[in-house]
């Protein structure tokens, strides 16, 4: 073959290799899973099934087979009782075919023939000289219908191979075919007994042969059946295969879904992580500015009202006393504000902290109520206080933040009384809890109110902001507290009856012991001289212009930093003129906030 024959055939097999590929490649792409899972399920069943059903029909043809050839080992043995072996001996070559001898050996075994059904030959067969013959056969005298074969002679040899014959002949004993004989015409299996002479030894075997028609029948039927029932079962592998894969497409969507919505959700916790880093950022910048704002909004507020106050001690008539005494109040309820505002967005930063230190509790109740005695007594009000005697007088807490809390409830309680009275009462429901509960004669809450009041920026009812003024922090900012120092707030009330609010906190004595209770009682005539802290400088707010005006001169001042109120108190050491007395203790007062630089 010339070279580019040889090249171009290498070329086209190699282009059909190639193209082959292509289209196997292209086939098995389109088996996805879901196809290739219901491909899998319905072959897996229709292989078992298969197996199944190949065994009960194995084990069906096994046992009418074994029927079969219990039935031809019993025809055997029968018809070798029916020879006489020494009369068999005698039958020596085909001249005696017909004798007497011949007839009356075959007689007995016609009649047993022709008495059974099903059976095509009844013969005897003897080993001569490691071969075998021939000798009667029932062939001779009778024939069924359709055989028309010339009966063997006597003493006929045996060539062809039958395992079955040649054992039963060696070895004595009952034979039977393992499986049928097919042949053109029909099928049959043949069983071999043998027989004996009158001295009882061994002469040759007797063999039946027998039609197994109802056999093939029987198995014709079985199979039948079984190619029925595969067909069925295929039927069910496919229907199984089809269901298989519907659920796993189905699943295999699910998935695709789960996969595509954890996605999202994971795009949506990314956004959401960013969202929140960027409030906790705002809400830091938030919580700052209020913070930077409400201490640089009441340094200038306490200048007003100092200035405000020394305004008041000053000559003036009536209406501008009114007027001077409105800049008060006015400033006052700010710098309230300023407090509140200041204390929400210390909690809403996480900032807020209680402290764990031993105080008088009876004392910071005194100090509350001092403080409230001047609006008490301009309302006409009558504020008393009960302290339960088995209480320790020392307790360890937060002085600063139990004092917030008492005076926020107490100015409640004296702000919506209009007459009556407000009484403060501390007692010990247990061993482990101190109780404080604030009782007025106001105007009292309903019960749909007192779900909203310690929300922020909430009151019981939209008026009161208008008439007693406030922001609705305050209860919030003290249910914040009261949980930060491990206790809890509630209120009971009835409009037109009152309002109860208690506080409960842990009641841990303190450790202080009765020398230093005594001493704290008694007042000292020298008080300690306050910790170097940063010098003020004061004339941003003409601090220097009010001393002379009250007939006193500044010597040094200084001042201590209260970190949780972010204020800055001014201690000085001075020389009264007895003149003012009043007006330089108002005026300490009013200017203990300055600006530090």
């Amino acid at each position: 073959m010339p070279p580019n024959l040889v090249g171009y055939s290498f070329s086209v097999t190699n282009r059909y290799r190639l193209w082959t590929m292509h289209i196997l490649k292209r086939l098995f792409a389109r088996v996805d899973g879901p196809l290739l899972h219901g491909m899998l399920a319905g072959s897996a069943i229709m292989v078992i099934s298969a197996l199944g059903l190949f065994y009960l029909w194995h084990a069906a043809r096994d046992a009418q087979l074994d029927a079969v050839r219990t039935e031809l080992v019993q025809l055997a043995r029968v018809a070798a009782t029916l020879v006489d072996g020494d009369r068999h001996r005698l039958l020596k070559s085909q001249a005696q075919a017909g004798s007497p001898d011949h007839l009356v050996l075959l007689t007995p075994l016609v009649k047993f023939h022709k008495a059974t059904s099903d059976i095509i030959y009844v013969y005897t067969a003897i080993l001569h000289e490691n071969r075998i013959y021939y000798v009667a056969g029932t062939d001779y005298l009778y024939h069924i219908n359709g055989d028309g074969e010339t009966p063997d002679p006597i003493m006929a040899p045996h060539d062809t191979l039958d395992p079955t014959l040649r054992r039963a002949l060696e070895q004595h004993e009952v034979t039977v075919d393992r499986e049928p004989v097919k042949e053109a015409v029909r099928s049959y299996m043949s069983a071999y007994a043998p027989f004996y002479d009158s001295q009882g030894r061994f002469v040759g075997v007797t063999g039946v042969d027998m039609w197994v028609r109802d056999f093939d029948a029987r198995i014709g039927a079985i199979r039948r059946a079984g190619i029925g029932a595969f067909a069925a079962v295929a039927m069910l592998s496919v229907l199984a295969g089809f269901a298989v894969y519907r659920l796993s497409r189905t699943a295999s969507r699910a998935r695709r879904r789960d996969r595509i919505i954890q996605a999202r959700l994971a795009d949506a916790k990314q956004q959401a992580e960013v969202q929140a880093q960027r409030a906790e950022a705002a809400s830091r910048a938030k919580s700052d500015f209020l913070a930077m704002m409400s201490h640089e909004i009441r340094t200038p507020m306490n200048g007003v009202l100092g200035f405000a106050n020394l305004l008041l001690e000053t000559q003036l008539n009536p209406e501008q006393r009114e007027f001077a005494q409105t800049v008060q109040r006015t400033g006052d309820a700010l710098l309230t504000i300023i407090d509140d505002v200041l204390d929400y967005s210390k909690i809403e930063a996480g900032c807020m902290t209680v402290e764990h230190i031993d105080f008088d509790l009876r004392s910071v109740c005194e100090e509350a109520r001092a403080i409230l005695q001047a609006s008490v007594a301009k309302r006409g009000l009558i504020m008393s206080l009960a302290y339960d005697a088995t209480l320790p007088r020392i307790i360890k807490g937060d002085p600063v933040r139990l004092r917030q809390v008492l005076l926020n409830l107490a100015s409640n309680a004296v702000k919506f009384t209009e007459r009556g009275a407000v009484r403060i009462e501390i007692s010990r429901p247990d061993e482990a809890q101190l109780k404080i509960s604030v009782a007025d004669s106001g105007i009292g809450i309903t019960a749909e109110q007192l779900d909203r009041l310690f929300r922020r920026f909430t009151q019981a009812d939209s008026s009161t902001t208008r008439r007693y003024g406030g922001t609705g922090l305050g209860l919030a900012i003290s249910k914040t507290l009261v949980e930060l120092m491990g206790g809890t707030i509630g209120a009971q009330s009835l409009p037109g009856a009152g309002s109860t609010f208690w506080i409960t906190l842990p009641l841990i004595a303190g450790a202080q012991t009765q020398a230093q209770l005594t001493a704290a009682e008694q007042p000292a005539s020298v008080p300690p001289a306050p910790p170097p802290v940063p010098t003020l400088v004061d004339a941003d707010w003409g601090l220097e212009s009010m001393w002379p005006n009250m007939g006193a001169r500044l010597s040094t001042c200084s001042a201590s930093a209260d970190t949780t109120s972010f204020s800055w108190t001014v201690r000085c050491r001075k020389w009264m003129d007895s003149r003012r007395p009043a007006s330089f203790a108002t005026a300490a007062r009013r200017f203990s906030i300055m600006r530090f630089r």
